[in-house]
Parts: structure tokens; sequence; C-alpha cells
């Protein structure tokens, strides 16, 4: 019994330190540049594979208790988004007049009752400082698709006898259905389920898949598998061969499974080393993957603090502030030390910010107990 927790712990650890990674890749995304060549290679792989760990992560005992599975994706995805949206919505003037945002946009009581309605009921996501938002929505459909997907394919399965087995019929299944959905441009209007949230629940499923098969697979394999196929989709596409279509979306699945597989191997070879040094470096991506969370909604908030202090440095408007899209790119790209500061501040910021949330609600709990 001991040895088997350890090796859920074991597991658990590689998989928060795979998500830890993956929140670093984004914020070093959203540093530089769209078509930066560093850009592209995030972008094979950064996403999916926090949809790839939420299946890797999923409980078979939720089969037959659908509502505890629902109840549980409100809790921790839906509850969330409409937090962080309503409060990024609340200080959407002082935004304004601090010039995070346009100064001319601005909102009146008509706006604030209209976006509310929309963060509520459509999980509408309105950008700005929480522009990642929009991962938590297709996180939450991807999941919803995948569960439905899945109860149906058992049910079938318990029919038939599927000799594929559940898990690899329902990715093929949603890989199918995503084509479809691609093809011929499918979606559910007022709540915005495109191809993407599909999408999210085929790679929601391979991580189920990954999990219930438990491949062992050899790290080199992986890492020269993800590294070859990174390089060949994005040779492909700047060659202009494939802009658009099917073909390439299923193209684009490759490269981010091996992407990801690639990133939970290096997590894996950390977990499981000796040495003292990687030891910290463990402890710090623990934590940094336990705050996910925080660090996708608040780090472009971050960025915005490192992009003033520029601004003051190099005696330039204050306009620029928010006519920025992330950071200030032509610093980003030719100095490596403020490149390296929106990565630090964008992540250490948040981090910070966790702490203290949970260090309050500390308190005040311990209040409420006395008393």
């Amino acid at each position: 019994m001991v040895i088997g927790d350890c090796k859920v712990e074991k597991q658990n650890n590689i998989v928060t330190l795979t998500k830890a990674i993956g929140i670093i890749l984004m914020v070093i995304g959203h540093a530089l540049p769209k078509g930066y060549v560093a850009w592209e290679v995030i972008y094979t792989f950064h996403m999916p594979l926090f949809f790839i760990m939420s299946g890797y992560c999923f409980k078979e005992k939720y089969l037959d208790d659908a509502k505890s599975f629902v109840v549980r994706k409100i809790k921790g995805i839906y509850v969330p988004f409409v937090v962080f949206s309503m409060a990024c919505m609340a200080f959407h003037n002082v935004f304004c007049h601090l010039y995070i945002y346009e100064p001319t946009w601005l909102y009146d009581w008509k706006n604030y009752l209209w976006e509310t309605g929309r963060i509520v009921t459509r999980m509408h996501n309105a950008g700005g400082m929480f522009g990642a938002a929009w991962f938590l929505k297709e996180l939450f459909w991807g999941n919803l698709i995948f569960y439905a997907t899945l109860r149906l394919v058992n049910m079938l399965n318990g029919k038939w006898r599927l000799k594929i087995g559940k898990e690899l019929a329902t990715v093929i299944g949603l890989l199918v259905l995503t084509e479809i959905v691609n093809v011929f441009d499918l979606r559910i209007p007022y709540f915005c389920i495109t191809t993407k949230s599909v999408r999210a629940a085929f790679f929601i499923a391979f991580g189920y898949l990954w999990k219930q098969r438990d491949w062992q697979l050899n790290k080199y394999v992986v890492w020269i598998g993800g590294l070859v196929s990174i390089a060949a989709v994005l040779l492909i596409e700047n060659a202009g061969c494939l802009t658009s279509g099917p073909i390439r979306m299923t193209l684009r699945l490759i490269p981010a499974i091996l992407g990801t597989m690639s990133v939970f191997e290096l997590c894996r070879l950390i977990v499981e080393s000796r040495k003292s040094i990687v030891g910290y470096m463990e402890r710090g991506l623990e934590y940094v993957g336990q705050h996910t969370l925080s660090i996708m909604m608040l780090h472009m908030l971050a960025f915005k603090l490192v992009s003033y202090v520029l601004i003051k440095i190099y005696n330039l408007p204050i306009e620029q502030l928010a006519s920025q899209d992330h950071a200030m790119y032509e610093y980003t790209t030719s100095n490596f030390v403020i490149f390296c500061l929106y990565v630090v501040v964008g992540t250490c910021l948040p981090l910070a910010c966790a702490w203290c949330w949970h260090k309050g609600a500390e308190k005040v709990k311990s209040v409420r107990c006395k008393v």
C-alpha cells in the first residue's frame, strides 16, 4: 500500500511540475512577439499541455457520478473564471485612467450590466488584463464534451465490447468530431462553442488514454520525436505548403502531443533525480505548478508594471502603456535582461499575490475559529 501511495505521489508531482513548465512557457510566449522563433516553438504545444494534463488527472469514479464531475468543474473552472472576469471588469475604468487600457475605452453602467450578463451566462472573455481567461472557458466546455463522449462510448462498450477500448474509441471519436466541426465551421452561437472546445476535448481524451494505458516511453525517443515534429510542422508551415484546412490542424496535433510528453518526461527526470540542486528546482516548480491559475490571470498585469518602469526609464509617452500588446517587444527582443525581467516579474508577482491571499485567508479563518 505504501509503495502504491508513493507511486501516486510521484505521478502527481510530475503532473504539477509539467504544469509549472507549461505556465512558464506561456509567460515567455507572451513576452515575445508573434512570429518569433521561440514564440512559434512554444505555441505548438504549451496550451494543449494543460488540456492533456487535465485528462491525465481524470478519475474513473466520475464515470458513474456525472453530478459530482459537473459540480467539480463548475467550482474549479467556471467560478474562478467568473470571479477573475468580474474583478477585471470592476477595475476597467481604473485601468483606463492608469493608461493600462485606452483612456477612451470607458464603461458606463449599461456596459457593466451587459458585460456581467455575458460573463455569467456564456463565459464571455472580455480580453484586456485577463485575456488568458479564454483558456478556462475552453477547458470547461472541453471537459464537458469529453465527459459526454466518454459516457456515450462507455455505454456502447457495455453493449458491444469495443475491441479498441473505451479510451481509444473516445480519442478517435473526438478527433473525427473535431475535423467535422472544423470543416463545416459548426458552432453553438450564444455560448461560442467552436472547434477550440472540441479540440480541447480531444486533448483531454488523449491525456486520459495516456494515463489509462500507462505508457512507459523512452525519454530520449520522446524528446527527439518532439523536436523533430515541432521543427517539421514549423518548416512546412513557413514554406507555405499548409496555410489552412483539416490537414494542417491534424499535423498540429502531433507536436502538441509529443511536446507535452517531452516536458512530462523531463519532469519525471527531475522528480527521480537525487541531486540537491535539482531538489530545490523541484520544490520551486512545484509551488509554481500549484498556482498556475494565479499566474495565468495576473501575468499580463505584472507585465504592465514592467512596461511602466521602462517608460519612465526611457522617458517615453505614457500612452505607450495602453498601445502595446502584452510587452514592449522592441526591448524584449533586443535586450535579454529586459526579457528576463518580464518573465521573472510575470511569474513571481502573481505568486506573491497568491501567497498574500492565502496567508490573509488563513488569518481570517484563525480569527473566526477563535471567535
